[in-house]
C-alpha cells in the first residue's frame, strides 16, 4: 500500500481505513469477533480470498491486527485509547446501535 507522505495522525489513519473492503474486515474483527480467515470471509462474502488476504496483511503491517496461534487467528491491536480519536468517536456508537438493532430484528448485524 503505497501511502501520500503525510505525517498528520488522521491522515495516515485514512490511507490504511479507506481502502475498498478494509472497514468491513475491522466490522467483522471488531463487532463479530470474528478472528479466523474463514469466518472473516463468511462476513464479506463477495471479498475474494485474495483480496481478504492482502487487506489482512495491510492492516498487520500497519499494526492494527496480530496474528496468534500458528497464524490462523487474527486479534486487533487497537486499545481503547486508539478508538478515542473523533472520527471514530463519531462513528462507532451509531454503528454499534445500528448493529444492535438489526440483531434485534433477528438481521445480520451491519449487512
Amino acid at each position: 500500500m503505497e501511502g501520500y507522505g503525510q505525517f498528520c495522525p488522521v491522515a495516515q489513519a485514512a490511507e490504511v481505513l479507506t481502502e475498498r473492503w478494509t472497514p468491513l474486515v475491522i466490522r467483522e474483527l471488531a463487532l463479530t469477533g470474528s478472528k479466523r480467515f474463514n469466518d472473516i470471509q463468511r462476513g464479506v462474502p463477495l471479498m475474494s480470498s485474495s483480496l481478504l488476504t492482502k487487506r489482512l496483511r495491510q492492516l498487520e503491517q500497519a499494526g492494527l491486527l496480530e496474528r496468534r496461534a500458528a497464524n490462523t487467528v487474527w486479534d486487533l491491536t487497537i486499545t481503547k485509547a486508539d478508538l478515542d480519536y473523533p472520527a471514530v468517536v463519531i462513528i462507532t456508537p451509531a454503528s454499534v446501535r445500528e448493529a444492535a438493532a438489526r440483531t434485534a430484528q433477528g438481521q445480520p448485524a451491519g449487512r
